[in-house]
């Protein structure tokens, strides 16, 4: 089960002298759920013995998580 995450980070462009605060908005499976961390996978294996392009978010700048429920595939007849 994949899980929504809205967190706030800190983006400064190049020509911008103070960073600005951005909500983002990312979905991956939960790996880790810590006090002080999250860790994020977006990408895992069909066997999930494998993931790639993992993120750890502090656990302070996650405002708000959501469970993502899978739909059963119907066949066609």
């Amino acid at each position: 089960m994949g899980r929504f995450v809205r967190l706030l980070i800190l983006v400064a462009a190049v020509n911008d002298t103070a960073p600005k605060p951005l909500t983002c908005r990312s979905v991956g499976w939960l790996a880790y759920d810590g006090k002080d961390c999250k860790l994020l996978i977006p990408h895992i294996s069909e066997g999930e013995d494998q993931g790639g392009g993992d993120m750890t978010i502090p656990t302070r700048a996650v405002r708000s998580m959501v469970d993502l429920v899978t739909r059963s595939r119907r066949r066609k007849r």
